[in-house]
């Protein structure tokens, strides 16, 4: 894809299934490919609110599935595991080295994954 072509990205629960430096350079050729004044918007289980949950002592069921994926015993594939995840905060930081401007956490509204256990960052490539 050429540099600057694209103007909307929506990553949705798909980072997480990587490794830490593989969504790094995920999220650098998000940017490299993307318009100036394009949006990127990025949706992830949050560690951080499972994390509560698991001290909270909310359904381990439900924890398990946002913290390790899709696991479905002798059935899961490999990339339904998920391998690494940031806090929202995190992420943010990220999409700021990166270039991204604009970015902020706002409320999840894709309908996709339980908003309590995941995030949607919003960031904007500069002009």
């Amino acid at each position: 894809i050429d540099d600057g072509a694209i103007a909307e990205i929506i990553s949705i629960a798909t980072l997480e299934h990587l490794r830490k430096p593989n969504v790094h350079h995920v999220l650098q050729e998000f940017f490299r490919v993307m318009a100036p004044g394009a949006r990127l918007r990025v949706s992830t289980p949050d560690i951080e609110a499972i994390a509560k949950g698991i001290l909270a002592g909310e359904d381990p069921n439900i924890l398990n599935q946002q913290l390790f994926g899709k696991f479905k015993g002798d059935q899961t594939e490999d990339y339904d595991l998920h391998r690494w995840m940031y806090t929202a905060e995190q992420m943010i930081g990220v999409l700021e080295e990166i270039g991204f401007s604009e970015v902020k956490r706002i409320p999840m509204d894709l309908g996709m994954h339980d908003p309590k256990y995941t995030y949607l960052i919003t960031a904007t490539k500069r002009p």
